[in-house]
């Protein structure tokens, strides 16, 4: 077993870490230029007032900062992977960490919420201006209760090596004092978390119901349209064809076979208006069950 320093032992983790290194890079860099087209999207292609149009440039700043605060920790974390001396550094960081990690995600929560109130329930009135203010700064108060723990669960603590046989310092959870107050901590962000979770999931799966019926709705008038036209339509071919045919001679038939033909054409027209009836009855019944 070779003798060597706790900064020689970094370099050798260090290296090992070069993939995470690249990851963290391009993640950086691509949230980076996503964030920056949305909001030159919303700035310059979508100048209209819209009521989603607050909250996704706020949604698009705060995922912007934490995906460059979050991703540069954590490349500084692997570069100082067990000579990370400064405990208040790390409790700051990890506070920080935390709290600009919760806007974005209940962020998602009031714009799910915002459009399940505008396309499950239209006739309501939209949220305004005050309360979307509210709702924001309700969203920073929570992130802030949320994180303020961290430091209290965080800090430098010291890491052993056996195979060096030397000990260095991390920048992790503690393992020493309130264990029962962090693991309270924890099943409370669990808790939340599977709660947000399953409130998304509910809250687009009743959108997309909406939706979906809606689209089949305008498909069953566009439809209704079309059968209106084409019986529109048959109905000028007829009365075009009495026009034309009213100045040829109409062959010389007996009473007989006269009354004959015009029972067969009126049971013929009655048989097509039925169907055409009960074709356009069964549309509107089906439009009826969509809107209900």
């Amino acid at each position: 077993m070779d003798n060597i320093t706790v900064s020689e032992w970094n370099e050798i983790i260090t290296k090992t870490l070069i993939p995470n290194i690249v990851i963290l890079m391009i993640y950086v860099v691509l949230g980076i230029g996503g964030n920056i087209l949305v909001l030159l999207v919303y700035s310059f292609q979508m100048k209209g007032s819209s009521d989603e149009r607050y909250f996704i440039p706020i949604l698009a700043v705060f995922d912007m900062v934490v995906t460059i605060y979050c991703g540069i920790f954590l490349i500084i974390q692997c570069f100082y992977t067990v000579t990370f001396t400064n405990n208040a550094l790390c409790k700051t960081a990890q506070f920080f960490a935390g709290f600009t990690t919760f806007i974005p995600i209940l962020l998602l929560l009031i714009i799910a919420v915002q459009r399940y109130l505008k396309v499950c329930m239209p006739n309501k009135p939209a949220m305004s201006l005050r309360v979307k203010r509210f709702a924001l700064i309700l969203t920073i108060v929570v992130s802030l209760v949320c994180a303020f723990p961290l430091p209290f669960v965080y800090g430098s603590i010291p890491f052993h090596s056996v195979t060096y046989g030397i000990t260095g310092t991390n920048c992790g959870k503690l393992k020493d004092g309130q264990q029962i107050a962090r693991a309270v901590y924890a099943i409370v962000i669990g808790f939340l978390a599977v709660a947000m979770v399953t409130t998304l999931i509910v809250l687009y799966s009743k959108i997309g119901c909406v939706v979906v019926r809606q689209f089949k709705l305008n498909k069953l008038h566009s439809d209704q349209e079309e059968f209106r036209k084409s019986e529109k339509n048959i109905d000028n071919e007829e009365a075009s064809d009495k026009g034309q045919n009213g100045g040829i001679p109409t062959p010389v038939t007996s009473d007989a076979d006269s009354n004959i033909s015009n029972t067969s054409l009126v049971k013929n027209h009655q048989i097509t208006l039925t169907g055409s009836k009960r074709r356009q009855k069964r549309i509107f019944e089906e439009s009826d069950d969509l809107v209900y």
